[in-house]
């Protein structure tokens, strides 16, 4: 498989740009910047095409979706055109199986969004907004309150 760079200087100033205000990049930049770097447009992206170039590129920008966004699964498949989290988890399979397929793309990418490629073999799990959004206090007294709720109906 072989791509093609097109982007340019001035995209990828932008995309620093836009990038330096935040750690984290929004999906449509991650696939906007897949798009440029292997030459397959947005709308083949996300489009219902199959072709190996079409589904590698796409494979890609949802891989690199899961890692640096980590929005759920059917978050990053409504993004890729009303996918279901089982096509997202069949992408991510694929990337981590074939990663040294994919690694130039990766890191070309990457560095555009100005970000470090993680190591082979990373493979982040799903979300957890329940631990981002609850401290451990909160979480130990929600367990008293649904242990005590349990212990008064029985």
């Amino acid at each position: 498989m072989t791509f093609h760079c097109s982007i340019s200087n001035t995209q990828l100033m932008q995309a620093h740009a836009a990038l330096s205000l935040r750690k984290v990049p929004f999906m449509h930049e991650i696939i906007d910047v897949v798009s440029a770097v292997t030459g397959i447009s947005v709308t083949e992206i996300k489009s219902r095409g199959r072709t190996r170039d079409v589904v590698s590129a796409r494979h890609v920008a949802v891989w690199q979706c899961n890692v640096f966004t980590r929005k759920s699964y059917s978050r990053i498949g409504k993004a890729f055109g009303m996918r279901d989290h089982t096509t997202v988890l069949h992408a991510l399979a694929k990337v981590e199986a074939n990663r040294p397929k994919y690694h130039d793309v990766i890191e070309e990418v990457c560095d555009c969004l100005g970000l470090d490629a993680p190591s082979i073999g990373y493979m982040p799990g799903p979300p957890r907004p329940f631990a981002e959004r609850w401290s451990d206090t909160d979480v130990e007294a929600l367990k008293r309150l649904v242990a005590d709720g349990y212990k008064q109906k029985q």
